[in-house]
């Protein structure tokens, strides 16, 4: 573990077993990640400080590649691909305003960072998925805790209806059409098993996890 608290282990999941493979060049908390197991993209997060700093993985190993963010920050929600990824919102410390809270977006080309259309609630712990031209955020911390749900169609960032439950620290998957959040707090329950189905048009909640969770994971 690095000062701070930090760590670079990685895990690699196959289906039936974890294998610990190589470790981040810098390791960091609360970072972006986009790809699959074998091409994958690590960014942002807290090292601490708001690194803007870019990692490539292989399948094996982590590289780091000179491309940097516009804008350094962690609690974002991250989705996509490693040639085409989107980071979004977060967390930046108080340069960012009152609240420490950034709206501003990042989309990711294979090659370089460029910085697009900011989202229209700037939130940290928030959640993401989808892909670089179809993709939706949602929950967070303004503070207060939210519900709020924006989608991104490669272009600008369009406020959709809102999530049941607000809530930060929770996982979501799936696609911009068919996506679920699941987990989470709300600054008041430590932790909830709710979990909720987004269709295109709104959220609606389906069965709860088996055991209530925090989370971080897109």
């Amino acid at each position: 573990t690095a000062p701070g608290g930090t760590t670079g282990k990685t895990e690699s999941y196959d289906g039936t077993s974890w294998e610990e493979k190589g470790d981040l060049v810098d390791p960091r908390i609360a970072m972006g990640g986009a790809g699959t197991a074998t091409a994958a993209l690590g960014f942002g997060g807290d090292s601490p400080g708001y690194p803007t700093a870019t990692e490539s993985w292989d399948g094996t190993s982590w590289t780091v590649i000179p491309q940097t963010l516009s804008q350094g920050k962690d609690s974002a929600a991250s989705f996509g691909l490693q040639d085409a990824a989107i980071f979004a919102t977060g967390y930046a410390g108080p340069p960012a305003g009152p609240t420490g809270n950034t709206n501003k977006t990042d989309s990711w080309n294979g090659s370089t960072w460029t910085e697009v259309n900011d989202n229209n609630t700037a939130r940290s712990y928030v959640q993401g998925c989808g892909t670089q031209t179809a993709g939706i955020i949602a929950g967070g911390a303004v503070p207060p805790y939210s519900a709020l749900a924006e989608t991104w169609d490669g272009t600008s960032w369009t406020t959709v209806n809102s999530m049941n439950t607000a809530r930060a620290n929770f996982s979501t998957f799936g696609i911009q059409t068919n996506a679920v959040g699941c987990g989470g707090d709300d600054g008041t329950t430590p932790r909830f098993a709710k979990a909720e189905q987004y269709d295109g048009t709104s959220w609606t909640e389906v069965a709860d996890l088996a055991n209530a969770n925090k989370m971080s994971a897109s």
